[in-house]
């Protein structure tokens, strides 16, 4: 099976599939192992490049990821900015005003890079922007997010960083006309990003905590200076078996209330057992207020679950 590559490398030109002729003509080979490309463009299957020998597949296993890395890289360091989005800062429900909203906004950059050295532990990013507040750490995400031991280390690092989401069929797509529209969504999206860390993000967190008044709230009941989460209509990855109850920290709000409502209705129980395991993630601070205000945006809704829990 051949790996498809969305971009090949000309030179010091990373092109994309839409930009060269096909077949062996297209004169690129692999950004990750340096060998030969061909550029399959028929009528059936979505155009790509793919190793030119069949047996090159067996030693190249990055070429979508080094590739996709690279154009990034490319296009974030000829704009010099990137549109950020917005933090909320948000402890659970048992906290009275517990939430503070930071702006998304414009940053620019005065220098790009993409790190070949260790950045924290020993860990690499992507790519690596640098702007007044120090430098922003950034994941391109296609297949694997920024989870575990990664993770918890960036956090202690207490550095910015940043996950795109990239979708797979913006990658190939011939509308794109050399990638335009995937530019467009790495530079100015916003509902495509998320943040891993955010220092100052963190700070506004632990000033909640400490400042916070610590009375529970009631399903339903609305304190006027909470502010909405913000809604981002991105399409989860996640999808929960019902064997662990989902990490808040792991996911943005909108996969992580996705991921919980999959985990809640498929509960493997009796209606008792079910209602008291979901009481008791109410209870705990897993399912809050938000989350289920946010459901109802969503289309799943954890309402009717959290009241049959009460209820009973």
């Amino acid at each position: 099976m051949d790996i498809q590559i969305p971009f090949g490398l000309r030179g010091d030109d990373l092109l994309h599939i839409s930009e060269v002729d096909r077949g062996r003509d297209c004169n690129c080979i692999c950004p990750e192992c340096k060998k030969p490309l061909v550029a399959r463009k028929g009528l059936i299957r979505e155009p790509h490049f793919a190793h030119s020998a069949s047996n090159d597949t067996d030693f190249c296993g990055g070429g979508l990821e080094t590739s996709l890395h690279k154009y990034a890289k490319r296009i974030i360091d000829d704009a010099r900015y990137l549109q950020l989005p917005g933090f909320v800062a948000q402890l659970p429900f048992r906290y009275v005003g517990a939430a503070a909203v930071i702006e998304p906004k414009r940053i620019e950059f005065s220098r790009v890079t993409t790190e070949e050295q260790m950045i924290f532990g020993r860990r690499r990013v992507d790519v690596v922007g640098y702007w007044p507040e120090g430098r922003l750490l950034i994941e391109i995400h296609v297949t694997h997010r920024v989870r575990g031991k990664k993770l918890t280390e960036v956090r202690q690092s207490d550095e910015y960083m940043l996950e795109i989401d990239v979708p797979r069929d913006m990658l190939f797509s011939s509308v794109s006309h050399g990638g335009g529209s995937l530019r467009e969504l790495i530079l100015d999206g916003i509902e495509n990003k998320r943040w891993i860390h955010h220092p100052e993000g963190e700070k506004i967190r632990e000033k909640l905590r400490r400042e916070a008044d610590p009375r529970p709230l009631k399903l339903g009941e609305a304190d006027s200076e909470i502010r909405p989460l913000p809604v981002r209509h991105v399409e989860s990855p996640i999808r929960s078996s019902g064997g662990h109850v989902p990490s808040r920290y792991d996911w943005s709000p909108e996969d992580y209330v996705r991921n919980l409502y999959q985990f809640s209705s498929g509960i493997a129980a009796t209606d008792e057992m079910k209602n008291r395991m979901i009481l008791a993630l109410y209870m705990a601070g897993n399912i809050t207020d938000q989350d289920i205000a946010l459901s109802e945006t969503l289309g799943c809704s954890l309402r009717s679950l959290v009241d049959a829990a009460l209820q009973h």
